[in-house]
């Protein structure tokens, strides 16, 4: 992809995270994501989605024929899907708001951060 992404004047990388890696919400007592240990796979895995984001994102603005990309990661929010038996609060459209819109952010928007559709989430 890096030739592709060299090319285009306004490339974009919007990885998939979760609420599942706010570490804010693993941590809050009685929280769904604190009691959720049958999912430690899943939020481990969108955590560290969120590091790479962070470390490419950097290693891309160190390479000036990359520096233009931008990287971020995204939570769509709880999102009734098969995944949680549909018992989110958001639909599908809901829920991929945040990714269009850092699919499309313009070419002075940030890089290397975490976001859904209300703007900067927590680490």
């Amino acid at each position: 992809m890096l030739p592709l992404l060299r090319k285009s004047p306004s490339a974009r990388i919007v990885n998939l995270a979760s609420d599942s890696a706010i570490f804010a919400k693993a941590t809050e007592k009685g929280s769904m994501f604190a009691r959720s240990h049958e999912s430690f796979a899943y939020s481990a895995t969108k955590t560290a989605v969120n590091m790479l984001t962070v470390k490419y994102a950097n290693a891309f603005l160190d390479d000036p024929e990359l520096a233009h990309v931008k990287i971020n990661s995204v939570t769509p929010g709880y999102v009734a899907t098969d995944l949680n038996d549909f018992k989110g609060v958001k639909t599908t459209d809901e829920g991929a708001r945040a990714s269009v819109y850092w699919a499309t952010v313009d070419d002075d928007g940030e890089t290397g951060g975490f976001f859904d559709d209300n703007g900067p989430v927590p680490w």
